[in-house]
């Protein structure tokens, strides 16, 4: 089943080492998008192991409640996952349990990623084709794990520590202490133990933890329980005085205690385990007293423990004996298993009113306007297109990878077809210098872009000029740092007419977005407006817009602004960057929308969103004569959905 587990402890410090050089830039900036979050991390297996430990390094980071949940737990909370981010741990990607978790968050139109450790599995591949979750895929140099996880999970440990990490030199330095002579030097010490002799008795075992040791506690269990060692029971050690203790005065088997001990906790784990009978055998297991190195640690600490044991026990937990009931019991499929779920809100309907969980709580004037709008659009012809950037054409989380490839066909398609297409974006020249590198010089004159929200708007073969910021927004600049919402200057970009603020988490944002609505309506500067995006709030004058980039369009193609110009956004809510983009004409949005009826529709389906849904939206556009049309295929699509309401 696998290589033998004492070659796997061996290679421990490589894998670390592995880990601690990859570039988790982009895996960072995506875990600063989730603060302000309910943060819920998904993983079964080993992964549940990584999944606690970073559900507590985004508690002590960014102060966010966060857990760990099962793929099943995950699945079964789906009304309650509205205002979460989650995350989708698995090394290999392609169990059944986390596909099934990665499906229902896309279906949901929830935000989030995954983290796997091979660059081609299926969970990369359906996250891909929906949209969701952002996959964020290292390839590990090595020969996947044998039965237990052993290096993927201390590798996928690294890299979650490294993603938020305030101090990643210290971390580095840390970690480099964990090499060969390090881990030799703790098997030496387990193999001159009598603890693996402790165990041989199949007694119970308790683990206990304090401030820190709970993913090593975790861990240990785990690795216990899947490779029939000892039954263990991890609880901290208040918990366990709550009744707990009683086990050890039982009479029968007493159980083997293991003491989990940081210096934050020491003093109530000695006071706790000084209490205890003297027939108890306890092992204490002393953590660092850095939380990030003290579950690294300690869960290689689990690996060497299990290693002990199996030596005892003459087996190798890498190598088990699977029987067939467990090989199909693995195999399950839980999806077809559960009882179905009543029937729900068509999805076009819900992302209207996702705070509308039942039909009958729809109203009859929004499905009455959804056939409306459908019925227009399918006898709508476009001779231009109108799209943001961030979050439509790339994913938010991988905007600084810019275009999507899967897209390029396409637009060169609808280019050489005639169709004049338009970006309007808060970028800058990053977008010149991107669309340039992946776009045919021959369609460059046929493609225009909105520079900072539409105030600058030039075709692609011009060459970008910076203009000159407003001079007002010094005045706004001025106050958002006395009141503090600035505390990085690099935070607070003004360009033109679009004064662009950055934000540490969703939180701030929030708060940082009602400050700025308050200040424009004390200020009276007609036409100003604030809006939110992915990352950050833009505010804009009255000399910007994303729909004068619409004009431009309508201008060079000859054509109607609001009945031949397809818009496509990510932003529709009524605080996002692409409402007004989306609030006229023919607006679709691959993500959020208004609750307004007339306007702004998501029609993609269930599960497909950001540059997967404008992928969907793109192919099944036809183009004749200059313009382009939805096909009859897109159409009978949405209307199978709606036929069920």
């Amino acid at each position: 089943m696998g290589r033998p587990f004492k070659e796997e402890i061996a290679h421990l410090p490589i894998s670390i080492e592995w880990a601690s050089g990859l570039d988790v830039a982009a895996l960072k900036r995506a875990v600063e998008s989730a603060a302000g979050h309910n943060l819920l991390i998904v993983g079964s297996g080993g992964s549940s192991t990584a999944a606690a430990f970073m559900a507590t390094l985004h508690e002590r980071r960014f102060g966010d409640v966060s857990k760990s949940l099962t793929p099943l737990e995950y699945t079964l909370s789906a009304a309650a996952l509205k205002n979460s981010f989650s995350v989708m741990l698995s090394a290999e990607g392609k169990n059944k349990d986390i596909l099934a978790a990665a499906s229902l968050l896309a279906e949901e139109g929830l935000k989030g990623i995954a983290l796997t450790l091979t660059k081609t599995n299926p969970l990369a591949t359906q996250s891909a084709c929906n949209g969701s979750p952002t996959t964020f895929s290292f390839d590990m140099p090595w020969i996947k794990d044998g039965y237990l996880a052993t290096n993927s999970l201390i590798a996928m440990m690294v890299l979650i520590a490294r993603a938020y990490a305030l101090d990643d030199p210290r971390l580095k330095a840390d970690l480099q202490l964990l090499d060969a002579t390090w881990l030799q030097q703790r098997q030496r010490s387990y193999a001159e133990s009598a603890i693996w002799r402790q165990f041989v008795a199949n007694q119970p075992v308790i683990v206990l933890y304090g401030e820190h040791g709970k993913a090593t506690a975790i861990d240990i269990e785990s690795k216990m329980a899947e490779s029939a060692l000892a039954f263990c029971q991890p609880v901290d050690y208040r918990q366990f005085a709550h009744g707990r203790h009683l086990q050890l005065g039982a009479s029968g088997a007493a159980p083997l205690v293991l003491a989990l001990i940081s210096p934050l906790d020491a003093t109530l784990a000695e006071a706790t385990l000084g209490l205890f009978p003297e027939t108890i055998v306890v092992h204490k297991l002393i953590l660092p007293s850095d939380p990030v190195l003290a579950e690294i640690v300690g869960v290689i600490e689990a690996i060497l423990l299990t290693d002990a044991v199996a030596i005892g026990r003459r087996v190798d937990p890498g190598r088990p004996d699977v029987p067939r009931f467990g090989r199909e019991i693995h195999a399950l499929d839980f999806t077809n298993l559960k009882e179905p779920r009543t029937k729900r809100v068509p999805a076009i309907l819900r992302r209207k009113l996702p705070w509308i969980q039942r039909a009958s709580d729809i109203p009859l004037s929004l499905f009455q306007s959804s056939r409306q709008f459908i019925q227009d659009l399918e006898a709508a012809k476009f001779k231009g297109l109108v799209c943001d950037f961030d979050g439509t054409y790339c994913d938010t989380n991988r905007r600084y990878e810019g275009l999507d490839s899967s897209l390029i066909p396409h637009i060169e398609r609808l280019l050489s077809a005639g169709i004049v297409i338009g970006f309007a974006t808060g970028r800058g020249d990053s977008l010149q210098t991107d669309l340039r590198e992946k776009i045919s010089e021959r369609y460059w004159p046929r493609i225009l872009i909105g520079y900072y929200s539409g105030s600058n708007i030039q075709t692609l073969d011009q060459n970008f000029v910076p203009p000159e910021p407003d001079e007002r927004f010094a005045a706004l600049k001025q106050w958002l740092r006395s009141v503090g919402f600035v505390t990085n200057e690099k935070a607070l970009r003004a360009n033109a007419g679009q004064l662009g603020l950055g934000c540490e988490s969703a939180q701030i944002k929030a708060h940082a977005l009602s400050a700025i609505h308050h200040w424009l309506g004390v200020a009276q500067l007609h036409g100003w407006r604030a809006y939110a995006s992915g990352h950050s709030i833009d505010v804009i004058t009255e000399h910007a817009g994303k729909v004068k980039v619409v004009g431009a369009v309508a201008q060079l193609a000859a054509c109607d602004a609001q009945l031949e110009i397809l818009r496509i956004g990510d932003s529709g809510q009524f605080d996002g960057n692409d409402f007004e983009l989306l609030n006229t004409g023919f607006g679709l949005s691959v993500a959020s929308t208004s609750p307004l009826p007339d306007v702004g529709w998501n029609l993609l389906p269930t599960g497909k969103s950001n540059s997967a849904g404008t992928l969907h939206y793109l192919a099944a556009l036809e183009v004749d004569s200059g313009s382009a049309k939805f096909n009859s295929g897109f159409f009978k699509e949405i209307q199978s959905e709606l036929d069920g309401y």
